[in-house]
């Protein structure tokens, strides 16, 4: 038999947090995006997205998809909480170096 990854699943009213590491290399985030199909909220990748969009949406790009915000700093977590990102339940994983501001 072989090894089959599944779509990413969560509990209703839980979104895992995953503290990236800055300079660690992003091997668990292309993980969760590209093998798991997570949907993850994170310092955009890139420069896609900057910003400051008043409606939360999915960007599905060539490295994963992406909800439009940017937890890499706290004026984007401040941001993401007016728009009441947990709630909305778009994001699978919150992913962002801010540990303690998260």
């Amino acid at each position: 038999g072989g090894f089959e990854l599944t779509p990413f699943l969560h509990k209703a009213g839980e979104i895992p947090f995953f503290w990236l590491v800055p300079t660690s290399g992003g091997i668990v985030e292309e993980v969760l995006s590209r093998c798991v199909k997570a949907v993850l909220a994170t310092p955009f990748p890139l420069g896609y997205w900057r910003g400051s969009d008043e409606t939360l949406r999915v960007f599905n790009l060539e490295q994963g998809a992406y909800v439009n915000v940017d937890l890499g700093h706290s004026n984007g977590i401040d941001h993401a909480s007016d728009l009441n990102l947990a709630d909305y339940g778009l994001a699978d994983v919150f992913v962002s170096p801010h540990f303690n501001y998260v």
